[in-house]
């Protein structure tokens, strides 16, 4: 639903955030809000636009994103 909204804008995707285990499908208004969050706080590590970000998640359907441990891991994955 993030990706199509974004990538309808026409504007450039500068980044992907991808977790697996948990795919946050059925997840409602908490699911779009975690996914939105995750992506703005790679934004900051980026210094990029958050809707030039799109998020993917794989995994187990109707359960929310560990949102504190992406969060966490994010930096690491800049690093690298």
């Amino acid at each position: 639903q993030i990706c199509r909204q974004r990538l309808s804008q026409g504007k450039s995707i500068n980044a992907m955030v991808i977790n697996t285990g948990v795919a946050n499908a059925g997840t409602g208004a908490d699911g779009i809000e975690d996914a939105k969050n995750i992506c703005h706080e790679l934004a900051k590590l980026l210094k990029i636009d958050p809707d030039s970000i799109l998020p993917f998640s794989t995994g187990v359907i109707m359960e929310r994103l560990p949102v504190d441990k992406i969060i966490a891991g994010l930096p690491r994955c800049v690093e690298a």
